[in-house]
């Protein structure tokens, strides 16, 4: 089978294709012919050596990918009513030996599928398992209540419209904010008020919230400005955490996407409880996984408004 492979920690250049035995699934798992596969920021960091202490432990080959979606290919008995041939999406861990989603075939543990929505095309789906329970977990650290409002800024990016959309359905006002151009899409996604980049962002939001915001996803990474803009006990969440001056007066919380591969219960009870078929997901570009190199580049450069997903169905033309 073919894999994305990364040969050594390093720019785009480092990451290319390998020919690799096709996987044989264990008791209790599932291979599936993965179809497509985003590529994440976290593929980046594993790329670049910013994961290398993680990675010591890890044989190689080095396969990213938190998330895919395909067709199963293998199974010793149904799983909730999937069984081989049916569209799947699913969640894995690259930090282990069988490495991660992007190549042609992935074994994972059966628990860690869900069917694909019949709604959405598989290019889509391969983006809700990994962003969504992320951007659920955020949700849950914000402690949501109808009473409360939120700051998202970079809402217009995939993790920051999925917090939108999730912290809309749990109650939460949510103020958005992005590019002037992206006010309409952040509109669409829910937001309750929106700020444009272009405009200051303290004296907006103050007048959104005189009494300061309770909660706070800097998916956009501004930076400890953003915090000034809590109340005193409000909720600041992090996906990649930094290094910010003490500030007794709010709570810093962080979430690790692999917590959400890591956490108990089947991918598809947790796609029903955490409600994540609100979610639109947004596809920036398809690119053939022989370009995994150029789609690491794309993302590199920011800017993107949807994810950059690696199409794997090569010559074979398989059927979503």
């Amino acid at each position: 089978m073919r894999a994305a492979v990364v040969s050594e920690f390093g720019g785009p250049e480092c990451i290319g294709i390998e020919n690799l035995p096709k996987p044989v699934p264990g008791e209790g798992e599932v291979r599936v012919r993965v179809h497509y596969a985003p590529v994440n920021p976290t593929d980046l960091m594993l790329r670049s050596g910013l994961q290398a202490a993680a990675f010591q432990v890890v044989p190689q080959p080095w396969i990213p990918g938190l998330e895919f979606a395909g067709v199963i290919d293998e199974i010793d008995s149904p799983q909730e009513g999937l069984d081989v041939g049916d569209a799947v999406m699913g969640i894995v861990s690259p930090r282990r030996a069988q490495g991660g989603s992007q190549a042609e075939y992935v074994i994972v543990p059966r628990d860690a599928i869900a069917a694909a929505p019949q709604e959405l095309g598989l290019e889509a789906a391969s983006m809700i398992p990994m962003n969504g329970l992320t951007a659920a977990m955020i949700i849950d650290q914000l402690e949501p209540a109808p009473s409360k409002t939120v700051l998202v800024t970079g809402g217009a990016g995939v993790l920051g419209g999925y917090v939108i959309q999730l912290a809309r359905r749990a109650g939460m006002s949510v103020i958005g904010h992005g590019r002037p151009a992206d006010l309409a899409l952040l509109k669409e996604l829910g937001a309750t008020s929106v700020v444009s980049g272009d405009e200051d962002l303290a004296e907006s939001v103050k007048k959104l919230a005189p009494g300061g915001i309770d909660g706070l996803v800097d998916a956009a990474l501004l930076g400890e400005q953003t915090e000034d803009l809590l109340r005193d006990g409000g909720i600041s969440v992090q996906v990649l955490p930094r290094k910010l001056p003490e500030n007794p007066r709010i709570l810093r919380r962080s979430v690790n996407v692999l917590n959400a591969y890591e956490s108990p219960g089947s991918l598809t009870a947790k796609v029903r409880e955490r409600g994540l078929d609100v979610l639109t997901p947004r596809v920036a570009s398809i690119v053939p996984l022989a370009e995994v190199s150029l789609a690491h580049q794309l993302v590199e450069q920011g800017g993107l408004r949807g994810r950059i997903i690696l199409d794997l169905t090569g010559s074979e033309n398989l059927a979503h």
